[in-house]
């Protein structure tokens, strides 16, 4: 793998068999909460634009300090649109959780924002905050960008609870996480 794609920590840790612990980040908006959660032992963080305040310059801030504190930033988008998952990922998201899932096309779209091809249509760029403003090996950048790019699709009704094996099952889905107040 290129180093400008650093390795996904929340993907190594599961790989492993690990137990992985997170948070959820909804009112703090100051990078420096990173390094606070990687020294209490965090392996993940979800930055959530969906109810928290959050601009993409915010996004962009706390996704690369939470890369630096080798923390994985995953971003919960307010909707399904190509600009709230790329944006993120471009902005140095290394996987987004994608809210009010219920059919298997939902996840199929969101796949597809968030792969280069062949995986997906998600428009190719370099030199931004998800490789550190540095350019490389085009090809091999984007290969390594589609291992590493995590997604986490939320279960939040008794239809998704329903569809569950569908949903699960759409290539690029890496996890689920039960929405419990809404559900």
């Amino acid at each position: 793998m290129t180093d400008l794609v650093p390795q996904n920590r929340l993907r190594v840790r599961l790989a492993e068999g690990a137990t992985v612990v997170g948070t959820m980040l909804v009112e703090i908006r100051q990078p420096a909460i990173m390094t606070l959660l990687a020294s209490a032992g965090f392996d993940f963080v979800l930055i959530d634009t969906e109810h928290g305040p959050f601009s993409i310059e915010s996004v962009a801030e706390l996704s690369r300090a939470a890369r630096d504190a080798a923390v994985t930033p995953i971003v919960r988008v307010p909707e399904l649109t190509y600009a709230h998952v790329a944006q993120a990922l471009d902005g140095g998201a290394q996987g987004i959780m994608l809210p009010r899932v219920t059919a298997p096309a939902q996840v199929v779209e969101c796949v597809g924002y968030m792969k280069y091809a062949p995986a997906g249509r998600r428009g190719a760029v370099l030199a931004r905050g998800h490789t550190g403003f540095r350019g490389g090996p085009l090809a091999e950048v984007l290969a390594a960008m589609n291992r590493e790019t995590f997604l986490i699709v939320q279960i939040e009704t008794a239809e998704a609870v329903q569809r569950l094996d569908e949903l699960l099952s759409v290539p690029g889905v890496d996890a689920a996480l039960v929405g419990p107040t809404d559900l």
